[in-house]
């Protein structure tokens, strides 16, 4: 999970001067003269009253006079002012509904009014704000940190709108020195929705161990929805970065604050996995159960834990409960291969076998072997018949099997030792003979005819 998106808008304010303001640009470095100063009063009372395509119209038609004059002239009647650019841009940028082409205007409008004042710091906050809606985030993220450096009253919030700016631009490494700057001077001012954008620029960065400090705090402090997806992402990270101690303690805290929330069970559980704790991991495993209905992979893995742990019927029965599943899926038994077929029955089967419940293990076998899967159930099914004595119905079994297998050897063998286990010398003497075809057995197969010449002689005498 290398990056979260986050839900916070950032927001761009547009700065309009107060009148104050304008008589301080009147009295300032560059005076506003007293044209222009009639001029900017006039625009002001026409944006008072949402004229602004009007008070476009007086400024551009104030400042179209520079042409008629020489330089100083114009500069001397206020023509070419750095502030009427300001207003300029300001009334376009009120305009902006109306297409993207007045916002361009306004931003043409703030770049000639910072390279005429570099440090008319509303300009270069409105010109952050500009480039941002036109998608320059690189130059925006330029703008705010300008307008920061030149603005007499340093706010965190220009500082926060340069680092969100770099980062939609991909600069990670400015987007982390913008908000280092934020985090130095302004630590009081920084909200934690704007400490999600600091997480996901750490993220960018594969810095995400330093990234910790501030996912802790957002799983802390979060409200709803996005508490619950904090919370998550703080565990995830503390998986990947390896901290096991840290995401066991936050699973089992999670879990104690929602036990009925299912994620948090089975993120315990798969911690466990990890760890090989089965014994634990079937725990949380089976909470997790109760919470919500298992996919059939998932009941797979429960079958499993259980026969992992040694509960073997609960492992039979939930192998049952999957194999359900597995047939009233869309697919059902069709999309399955044999092999895949024989290898489900025969983990159910075993795991009855396990349990000692042999009847229900030969039920499996059987069931298995109706619906066509493969002679690894019927070696199975043999050597249980086998094992509990039934020797009649083993020999018949082993004999099946040795009709299906290419190297029968071992099937022939025991099948004579099947035989001759139920008092029938001459089924195994047969058995026996066919067994002595297979190099690996032969010995065996030899000894056991031995033995029942032996015992024929026995017999006669």
């Amino acid at each position: 999970m290398d990056r979260v998106l986050w839900a916070t808008l950032v927001v761009f304010v547009l700065v309009v001067l107060s009148p104050a303001v304008l008589l301080a640009a009147s009295q300032g470095d560059d005076p506003l003269p007293f044209a222009a100063g009639l001029c900017a009063n006039k625009v002001a009372g026409l944006m008072e009253k949402k004229s602004y395509a009007k008070a476009v119209q007086e400024i551009e038609s104030f400042q179209s006079k520079a042409k008629t004059v020489d330089s100083d002239t114009a500069h001397k009647k206020g023509y070419t002012h750095y502030y009427l650019d300001f207003l300029l841009g300001n009334c376009c940028m009120m305009m902006e509904k109306q297409g993207t082409g007045y916002v361009k205007k306004a931003a043409s409008s703030y770049e000639r009014a910072v390279k005429k004042y570099d440090g008319f710091y509303q300009a270069w906050l409105n010109l952050g704000r500009c480039r941002y809606t036109l998608k320059q985030m690189g130059k925006a993220a330029q703008s705010f940190v300008r307008g920061y450096d030149t603005s007499p009253e340093k706010k965190g919030a220009y500082l926060y709108q340069a680092a969100a700016c770099y980062y939609f631009n991909a600069d990670y490494q400015k987007a982390l020195n913008a908000f280092n700057r934020l985090m130095k001077n302004h630590p009081a001012e920084v909200t934690l929705d704007q400490k999600e954008v600091l997480v996901n620029i750490l993220f960018s960065l594969k810095k995400n161990r330093q990234a910790l400090p501030y996912l802790k705090e957002l799983a802390a402090k979060s409200k709803g929805d996005k508490k619950r997806t904090w919370q998550e992402v703080l565990l995830y990270q503390y998986m990947e970065l390896g901290m096991d101690k840290q995401a066991v303690a936050l699973a089992s805290t999670l879990t104690r604050q929602e036990p009925e929330e299912p994620k948090w069970w089975r993120a315990l559980a798969h911690l466990h996995f990890d760890k090989n704790r089965l014994e634990k991991g079937l725990e949380a495993f089976m909470i997790y159960s109760f919470t919500t209905p298992l996919t059939a992979s998932e009941t797979k893995l429960l079958a499993d834990l259980y026969a992992g742990c040694n509960i073997p019927l609960e492992a039979a029965r939930v192998y049952e409960d999957w194999l359900e599943k597995i047939q009233k899926s869309p697919d059902g038994f069709s999309g399955m291969g044999r092999k895949k077929m024989t290898d489900r029955i025969l983990a159910i089967a075993r795991a009855y076998q396990q349990g000692r419940d042999y009847q229900a293990a030969i039920k499996w076998a059987d069931r298995g072997l109706a619906r066509g899967c493969d002679a690894r159930l019927l070696a199975f099914k043999a050597d249980l018949l086998f094992r509990e004595k039934n020797y009649k119905a083993a020999y018949l079994t082993y004999k099946n099997l040795a009709g299906r297998q290419r190297s029968p050897g071992r099937s022939w063998l025991m099948a004579g030792y099947a035989a001759l286990s139920c008092d029938n010398p001459q089924q195994a003497k047969q058995a026996f003979c066919l067994a002595c075809k297979c190099p690996k057995v032969k010995s065996a197969a030899l000894a056991a005819l031995e033995q029942i010449r032996a015992m024929r002689a026995a017999e006669e005498i």
